[in-house]
C-alpha cells in the first residue's frame, strides 16, 4: 500500500487544461435531464439524497443521486456508478452534474485514469486532480474512488447551497442551556 502511494504522489503533474475532459459516464453527459438519463439506463436506482432528508421547503435546489451497479469503465470492472443530479425549484427534472465511480480493483484505476488523461495537475497526500477547461477529474488513493465533475455545474451547487446557510444564518452551536465543561470554573 506504501508503494502505491508513492506512485500516487511522484505521477507526473501536468499543465492545467492539457487533458483530454470526459463529457459525463457513457452516454449520460453533463447536463443532460434525469429523465433523459433514465431512458438511457433503465436500471438507473434512486438513492437517498442528502436534501431529501432535510425536509425544508425553501431549500433553492434539490440533490439526486441514481446509482448502477455492476458497471464497466474501460478495465475497470464491476463498478458501482453514481451519477448526482440537480434542480432548481423551477425545473422539476434535474440534470446531471457529476459522476461517482467506486471500483474494486484499485490498483487499475490510476493506472486507468493517466493513461485516458495523462498526469494530474495536482498531487496531495489525500488525492489527485485533473483540472479541465469544463471538468475537473478527482481520484483518491487506494480507494478505488473517483469521480467527474461538470465544473460550471459543481460551482453552482456549492455556491447556492453556501448562499443559503450564509441567508439562513446557521448558528455554530445548539441554543438553550448548554452544561460548562466538566473542568470549567462555575
Amino acid at each position: 500500500m506504501a508503494q502505491l502511494v508513492a506512485l500516487t504522489l511522484s505521477a507526473p503533474l501536468q499543465a492545467s487544461g492539457s487533458h483530454k475532459e470526459p463529457d459525463g459516464f457513457a452516454k449520460a453527459k453533463f447536463g443532460m435531464r434525469l429523465s433523459q438519463v433514465q431512458s438511457l439506463y433503465p436500471k438507473l436506482a434512486p438513492v437517498s439524497s442528502p436534501t431529501a432528508a432535510t425536509n425544508q421547503a425553501d431549500l433553492p435546489l434539490t440533490l439526486h443521486t441514481y446509482r448502477l451497479d455492476h458497471q464497466a469503465f474501460g478495465p475497470l470492472k464491476d463498478c458501482q456508478i453514481d451519477l448526482h443530479f440537480v434542480a432548481t425549484k423551477t425545473p422539476s427534472d434535474p440534470e446531471l452534474y457529476e459522476v461517482h465511480f467506486l471500483c474494486p480493483d484499485k490498483r487499475k484505476v490510476l493506472e486507468y485514469l493517466q493513461d485516458l488523461y495523462g498526469g494530474p495537475t495536482t498531487a496531495t497526500q489525500s488525492g489527485l486532480l485533473w483540472t479541465g477547461e469544463k471538468v475537473d477529474i478527482t481520484e483518491v488513493p487506494n480507494t478505488g474512488a473517483f469521480l467527474f465533475g461538470d465544473k460550471v455545474r459543481t460551482a453552482q451547487v456549492h455556491l447556492t447551497l453556501l448562499n443559503y446557510l450564509m441567508s439562513h444564518n446557521q448558528p455554530a452551536a445548539p441554543s438553550g442551556d448548554v452544561a460548562p465543561p466538566a473542568n470549567s470554573p462555575q
